[in-house]
């Protein structure tokens, strides 16, 4: 715990480690591996994590403001009121997370996989979409971030 600012993490595997409330701000992490970690409240705003798997990690209410994310693997991790602003996401792929009410406006999106996490009240910028997939349960969460409204035909309405 505490302030590990400017980090450099290399090659590290961690299993139910506790680094609540850490700040990893500008770190730079390579080629990691944590399982069942409580990581409530880090941050890792302007670090760069790239080539990592996080497997059923607590990562709620974590701060990453201009983070970069490259080829990184959530699995059953809980993402909720994350705020991943003003980041990068690059071949990220987030299976069977929790991602409600999570915050990754202005970031790039365009190659990460949202196939089957929970997504309602992701809040996202519909500009930097573009190319990211989704599974068709999710089509009227992402919809909305259009501003459209996904309805059954209804004959009784006309």
């Amino acid at each position: 715990v505490g302030d590990h600012s400017r980090a450099r993490l290399r090659d590290v595997v961690a299993e139910s480690c506790d680094a609540r409330n850490a700040s990893f701000v500008d770190a730079v992490g390579m080629r990691l591996v944590l399982r069942d970690c409580q990581l409530l409240g880090v941050d890792v705003s302007g670090g760069v994590l790239r080539d990592c798997l996080f497997v059923g990690c607590q990562f709620r209410m974590a701060r990453a403001f201009g983070a970069n994310f490259e080829r990184c693997w959530f699995e059953g991790c809980d993402l909720r009121e994350a705020e991943f602003e003003e980041s990068r996401f690059d071949r990220v792929a987030f299976r069977d997370c929790d991602l409600r009410g999570a915050r990754l406006l202005r970031s790039g999106l365009s190659s990460v996989d949202f196939r089957g996490s929970r997504v309602e009240g992701l809040a996202v910028s519909p500009d930097r979409l573009a190319g990211a997939v989704i599974a068709g349960e999710q089509a009227d969460v992402f919809a909305a971030a259009f501003g459209l409204r996904v309805l059954p035909i209804n004959p009784d309405e006309f």
